[in-house]
């Protein structure tokens, strides 16, 4: 779910998580400058991937609950 001020939607896909690969590498980098920046002890564990299949109005109204994507 999603909402951004009076427009809302539902996401539906996939999850997965990748621990290791070219996208965790990337993922983890960027937490780690989080975490000097911030100065916070932030550690990836891990990159959640989601695939979005399907995109679903949400909001009160004449399309809530249509299917958009």
């Amino acid at each position: 779910m999603y909402w951004e001020g009076r427009e809302g939607y539902q996401l539906k896909g996939t999850v997965t998580v990748e621990t290791s690969g070219q996208r965790y590498e990337d993922t983890a980098r960027w937490i780690d400058e989080l975490g000097v920046k911030f100065v916070l002890p932030l550690k990836s564990k891990g990159a959640i991937i989601f695939k979005i299949e399907e995109i679903y109005d949400i909001a009160p109204g004449a399309n809530a609950g249509k299917q958009l994507a």
